[in-house]
């Protein structure tokens, strides 16, 4: 299965891909899921529901989510900018423990999310910074 979402993510970061490729790639991502289930109740008792199974199970009933990069270009291939995202808070957490108010988490969130926004589209976060303390925020 590793193999085959790596190839599909290198294939699409060379070109968009047709219809029927896409319905293959689906059929290709069923075949896979079925030949491990097998492979699962060949190993153990019919009744099984390791963690294997219950990863099978997940990645069959959420198949339409895990396949949407292959139609839709916008859609990133892993979650690692989502983590990259919360590392932050987990660290600053780690370092003081906690937040000392609910008002201070929620100034960090939102100058957090804020300066996150910028970094993404690249823009002057200092600027940006400077123009929304004087009450000009940049809009998105």
């Amino acid at each position: 299965m590793i193999d085959f979402l790596l190839n599909a993510k290198n294939l699409v970061a060379e070109r968009s891909l047709s219809h029927s490729e896409i319905l293959d790639f689906h059929q290709f991502y069923d075949e896979i899921l079925e030949s491990g289930r097998l492979e699962g109740l060949r190993d153990e008792q019919p009744d099984y529901h390791g963690d294997d199974m219950k990863l099978l199970r997940r990645m069959k009933e959420y198949k339409t989510q895990h396949l949407l990069f292959l139609a839709d270009r916008s859609v990133p291939f892993d979650n690692n900018q989502a983590e990259r995202d919360l590392r932050m808070i987990k660290a600053k957490t780690k370092i003081s423990g906690c937040f000392r108010s609910a008002d201070g988490d929620s100034v960090f969130a939102a100058l957090k999310s804020y300066t996150s926004t910028l970094r993404k589209n690249t823009l002057n976060i200092f600027d940006a910074l400077v123009t929304a303390w004087l009450l000009n925020p940049v809009l998105f």
